[in-house]
């Protein structure tokens, strides 16, 4: 039976030795509705990553003159959501979609693809 904790463990400490740390910026309290005047709270985590860019294909398979930032994100304290922002070197993005590996039910990484510079 594999320990997945401790592969978990593993992929962080590799991802650790190559990437570099980003800022994950989740809400924790704001308005709920459009007139609501409760101020938006956040919480900030560190994470570390590694950076690269796919290219995007079209429902056919097609390549498009188009690319998709994603950063590979080792697991920590916090788990990144759709719609979270993230900076990266200098600049803030919001997460648009986040695929976890977790091939034993326990999550070995994060791939969060991200949204233009904000």
């Amino acid at each position: 039976m594999e320990d997945w904790s401790a592969i978990a463990a593993e992929v962080a400490a590799a991802i650790g030795d190559v990437g570099f740390e980003v800022t994950l910026r989740k809400k924790t309290a704001g308005p709920s509705t459009p007139w609501d005047t409760t101020p938006v709270e956040t919480d900030d985590t560190a994470m570390m990553c590694i950076d690269d860019r796919y290219r995007v294909r079209d429902a056919q398979g097609n390549l498009l003159q188009q690319s998709m930032r994603t950063l590979t994100v080792a697991v920590g304290d916090a788990i990144p959501a759709k719609a979270d922002r993230v900076l990266v070197r200098g600049a803030w993005h919001e997460i648009a979609e986040v695929r976890p590996l977790a091939p034993g039910g326990v999550d070995l990484l994060y791939d969060v693809d991200l949204m233009g510079a904000r």
